[in-house]
């Protein structure tokens, strides 16, 4: 009797459905997402680009002869152009009037040997040629940076299942790609000015991208492993990530346009003052 009563309570226990598993707490989510669900591979590749790309972006913004915080290369040659001009044009309306004495005008006149001697009308860097505070700077990159981690976590907890930190440091090589075009920008603009130090390939690894060699050769390296990254995601996983990682450098772009560095960077050559 009492052997029948237990065959039968475990062939009732064995049948009965288990009680559901209780879903996830944010916190069980946030670090699935955040470790790659225990994937080494993932957290060692990731993790190390994210500090190669944070460490190049802070050499960007913050060193003062990188390509974001150094005066506009492009912006000062056309300053010191139009003050050339402008002196040239007062040595020839001056020589125009033999019958007077031509006075110093703004520092230009006749030298010792007798010949037109010319200075800069400008006493000092136009507004658009002053380097940027170091503060400005930093507190822009922690911004964006703080941004990007949440528009990662965000991302993956309510809009889409996924899992990583990928579309932070895509982000932010894309924010140092857009400083770099400003600096390939900025030494095409100053190529023919006598103030231009050396031509673009030569300050490539020379401290013209982030301000110094090392940040140069850090650059490199951190390129050529996103690019590394990219292509590896692309054969292993689906063309969605692909996307992802490309909207990510645009994205990274779009926060640097957004944040007004385009006229920074890219600031051209100023109008002429009016006639």
């Amino acid at each position: 009797m009492v052997t029948s009563v237990v065959a039968a309570v475990v062939v009732m226990v064995a049948g009965a459905e288990s009680p559901p598993l209780p879903p996830p707490s944010l916190v069980e989510r946030l670090w699935a997402i955040l470790t790659y669900q225990g994937s080494l591979t993932d957290v060692a590749i990731n993790y190390a680009l994210f500090a190669a790309t944070a460490a190049v972006a802070a050499a960007v913004f913050v060193h003062p002869h990188g390509p974001l915080r150094r005066p506009p290369l492009a912006a000062a040659a056309a300053a010191d152009a139009d003050a050339n001009a402008a002196a040239s044009s007062v040595v020839a309306e001056s020589d125009s009037s033999p019958c007077r004495r031509r006075p110093r005008l703004f520092g230009v006149g006749r030298s010792s040997s007798g010949s037109s001697a010319t200075r800069p009308l400008l006493s000092g860097p136009s507004p658009s040629a002053t380097p940027l505070p170091l503060g400005a700077a930093v507190g822009f990159l922690a911004a964006a940076t703080a941004f990007l981690w949440a528009f990662q976590l965000l991302l993956c907890l309510y809009v889409t299942e996924c899992y990583g930190i990928s579309i932070v440091w895509s982000a932010l090589w894309g924010m140092c790609a857009f400083c770099w075009a400003g600096a390939v920008a900025a030494a095409a603009g100053s190529s023919s000015s006598s103030s231009s130090s050396s031509s673009l390939s030569s300050r490539w690894l020379s401290g013209g991208w982030t301000g110094s060699r090392a940040g140069d050769a850090l650059a490199v390296l951190a390129t050529i492993g996103c690019l590394a990254a990219w292509a590896y995601y692309a054969a292993v996983e689906d063309a969605l990530t692909t996307v992802a990682h490309a909207a990510a450098v645009v994205l990274g772009a779009t926060i640097m346009v957004a944040g007004g560095w385009r006229r920074r960077l890219f600031p051209g050559r100023p109008a002429p003052p009016p006639s």
